[in-house]
């Protein structure tokens, strides 16, 4: 009977250390894949934290490259825009100093007619006083040569007038000298009215 007991004791002592060890296993079985769940976990999220970290880097990467790129663009269109400016303030350089040239041009070549023209004036006026002056010279030298003829008729029919007279009146020679002297004043005060 005891024995019987014993047995029955015995082999629930043997149920409830198999439900303990059963117990074990499963407690460690749960905190076997807790754990196996937890590095699955951490290195799932640090696979996530690291492929944000690439993105980020690549992300501030693009966005590094793309404000260079505007940066770029926009030094271009400065650089662009201070050509044309360049361009377009040496070809207003180049306008202005050939509207000048053109105005110098002009003045010079209006200066030269006008010298021309003066020059033309004065000849012209040269060639007029000539003229005067020749015409001028040439109706004095008309009025000396008549004059001279004048004179030389005067005096040719004053010596015909005092050789008839001598051959005619005889005179004393004082007579004669005298008229004589009297037409060689004569000759010689019409020579010298002439000759003024």
């Amino acid at each position: 009977m005891f024995g019987v007991i014993l047995k029955g004791k015995l082999s629930i002592l043997a149920n409830a250390q198999m439900r303990l060890a059963k117990l074990d296993e499963l407690r460690q079985a749960a905190k076997t894949g807790l754990e196996m769940r937890f590095v699955k976990e951490r290195d799932e999220l640090g696979m996530k934290v690291e492929s944000r970290v690439q993105q980020a880097e690549t992300n501030r990467m693009l966005l590094l490259k793309a404000y260079r790129q505007r940066r770029a663009a926009k030094e271009e269109r400065a650089a662009q825009s201070l050509m044309r400016r360049m361009i377009q303030d040496s070809k207003y350089k180049e306008c202005v100093r050939a509207a000048i040239h053109q105005k110098r041009a002009a003045a010079e070549r209006k200066r030269l007619g006008l010298l021309e023209a003066e020059k033309t004036r004065a000849h012209a006026r040269v060639l007029q006083v000539r003229k005067v002056v020749k015409f001028v010279y040439s109706q004095r030298e008309i009025e000396r040569r008549r004059m001279k003829d004048q004179l030389e008729d005067r005096l040719q029919r004053a010596k015909r007038q005092r050789e008839e007279y001598l051959r005619q009146k005889g005179s004393l020679h004082s007579s004669v000298c005298a008229n004589s002297k009297v037409i060689n004043e004569q000759g010689e005060l019409l020579a010298r009215k002439l000759a003024r």
